[in-house]
């Protein structure tokens, strides 16, 4: 058990925001898809960081600022090829509720959840 590709419990459509985006059109992206956080990616797609709804609202005045203000760049990714039972291992060591999944080259190809996780087990009991 737990030998399943993290890549099969991919359940949401994965939202992403661009390091150059206005912290209010950061705010309305999570909101408008009801979430509290983000991957945030290059001009090329690849992830160089996480934010956080409460970030980008305690800028949310600051109308200079942009996502890449309000992310953070210390943040746990793990490999498309990885085992459910090794993202798992590594949500529950940093006390993570999601986790990006990118490529080998850095592309965000989706986020993992820790309730992804959980109707994963509840379909195999």
């Amino acid at each position: 058990m737990g030998d399943d590709l993290c890549g099969e419990l991919i359940s949401e459509e994965l939202r992403t925001l661009e390091c150059d985006l206005e912290i209010s059109k950061g705010l309305e992206a999570l909101d408008s898809a009801g979430v509290t956080s983000a991957p945030v990616v290059d001009d090329n797609g690849v992830l160089v960081g996480v934010v956080f709804l409460t970030a980008l609202a305690r800028l949310r005045e600051a109308e200079e600022l942009e996502v890449e203000d309000a992310m953070i760049t210390d943040m746990v990714t793990v490999p498309q090829r990885a085992t459910v039972a090794e993202v798992a291992r590594l949500m529950a060591q940093h006390g993570l509720e999601r986790v990006p999944v990118v490529t080998a080259d850095g592309h965000v190809v989706g986020v993992v959840s820790s309730m992804d996780i959980v109707r994963w087990l509840a379909d195999r009991l």
